[in-house]
C-alpha cells in the first residue's frame, strides 16, 4: 500500500514543479463569453482584479464591480465592432479601453471611451481628446455602446448616434477591457465582437443600432 502513495506523490510533485497542474486545472479568472449564443463569435475574457468582482449572469452577461477590468478578446480579429449593452446599476460608470492588450495594461495606455452619469469622454494615452457633456450614462437605464476599430480609423456610438470619428497612430489589438470606476456596478450584456471583414448590411453599426436590445 506504501510502495502505491510514492509514485502517487511523485506525479504530484512533478505536475506543481512543472506548472502542469495549472493548465490541467481551470483558471477561475479565465472564461469564455457567447458558447452557447447566437452572437457572432466567442469571446474569451479574463478577470484582472479581485476573484469576487465579477459575476457571470449567463453566457453573454456579467456583473463587474469593485474597480475591476476584465479583459476581453478574439483570436486573430483587430479590426471589428465591440458592442456592448451597458446598465449603470450603482455608481458613476464604466471605463472601455481598446488600442491596448491585457499585457501590462495601464489605464493610460491605448484609447478608452469612459461613460458616465456626469459625461463622457475619449482619452488617448491619458490625454482628453474629447468630451461629450451630454452624452451621459443614467443609473437603471439600458444604453447601446459601440466600438469601432478599422485599421488607423476608430468611431464610438452610443445608442444611434455616432459621437467621435477619429484616426490613429495607435495599432489595433484583439481586445476591448471594461473596467468600473470606484464604486460602481456595471451589467454588460449582449456582448459582441463583429470581424469587419465579415460585416453585411446586416451588421452595420447603424442596422444593429435599430434592432431591439438584448
Amino acid at each position: 500500500m506504501k510502495m502505491r502513495t510514492i509514485p502517487l506523490l511523485i506525479l504530484a510533485f512533478l505536475f506543481q514543479s512543472c506548472g502542469l497542474l495549472q493548465q490541467v486545472l481551470p483558471k477561475p479568472d479565465e472564461f469564455s463569453l457567447n458558447q452557447s449564443t447566437r452572437q457572432t463569435v466567442v469571446i474569451a475574457a479574463m478577470n484582472m482584479s479581485h476573484i469576487d468582482s465579477v459575476e457571470e449572469k449567463g453566457d453573454n452577461s456579467l456583473l463587474i464591480h469593485g474597480s475591476t477590468t476584465v479583459a476581453m478578446a478574439t483570436d486573430f480579429y483587430t479590426n471589428f465592432t465591440g458592442d456592448f449593452t451597458v446598465n449603470i446599476q450603482k455608481g458613476t460608470g464604466v471605463k472601455f479601453s481598446y488600442r491596448t492588450t491585457s499585457n501590462n495594461f495601464k489605464s493610460t495606455t491605448g484609447i478608452s471611451f469612459n461613460y458616465t452619469v456626469s459625461g463622457s469622454w475619449i482619452e488617448e494615452n491619458g490625454q482628453v481628446i474629447a468630451k461629450f457633456d451630454t452624452v451621459n450614462a443614467v443609473v437603471g437605464e439600458t444604453e447601446r455602446i459601440q466600438i469601432i476599430n478599422l485599421g488607423k480609423q476608430y468611431s464610438v456610438q452610443v445608442g444611434c448616434n455616432v459621437i467621435y470619428r477619429g484616426t490613429t497612430s495607435l495599432p489595433a489589438t484583439e481586445y476591448i477591457l471594461a473596467g468600473t470606476f470606484p464604486e460602481s456596478h456595471v451589467l454588460l450584456t449582449g456582448m459582441d465582437f463583429i470581424p469587419i471583414r465579415r460585416a453585411d448590411d446586416r451588421n452595420t453599426p447603424e442596422k444593429r443600432a435599430e434592432r431591439v436590445r438584448w
